[in-house]
């Protein structure tokens, strides 16, 4: 990363890095990255109330661990569980591609919701075009 920034003249600030892997995270960090913590797949939304609970332990002790302050990034459905449990943390989601699809109604409240909070700093979000592709 640090020659292509390099080589065409790119702040590093303009990069976000995505990783479950904390230790990796803070050392882009410290050179100038924007980083964001992945948090789970399918998402967290999918564990039990035992596993999600080990799941936030972890989470909150790596974070901990290295005075992480920037984005949290998982999937959309998980967004009720990091702004209660991660209210200090900008967030980072993506939508897949089943949002949108049933309960339209729904799925804007929440669209709408999301792209409100402030706490919500990137939204993710396929785009089918309609250009032919090559």
């Amino acid at each position: 990363m640090n020659s292509i920034c390099e080589s065409l003249s790119l702040s590093k600030s303009n990069f976000i890095i995505e990783s479950g892997n904390v230790l990796l995270l803070h050392e882009f960090s410290k050179v100038g990255y924007q980083v964001s913590y992945y948090l789970h797949w399918p998402g967290l939304y999918s564990l039990n109330q035992t596993q999600l609970q080990e799941k936030l332990d972890k989470i909150k002790a790596e974070l901990n661990l290295f005075k992480y302050q920037s984005y949290l990034s998982s999937d959309y459905l998980d967004y009720e569980i990091l702004k209660e449990h991660f209210p200090k943390h900008e967030i980072l989601l993506w939508l897949d591609d089943s949002f949108g699809k049933q309960d339209k109604f729904n799925n804007r409240l929440q669209l709408y919701k999301m792209l409100s909070d402030n706490q919500v700093k990137i939204l993710l979000m396929k785009y089918k075009s309609k250009l032919k592709e090559r």
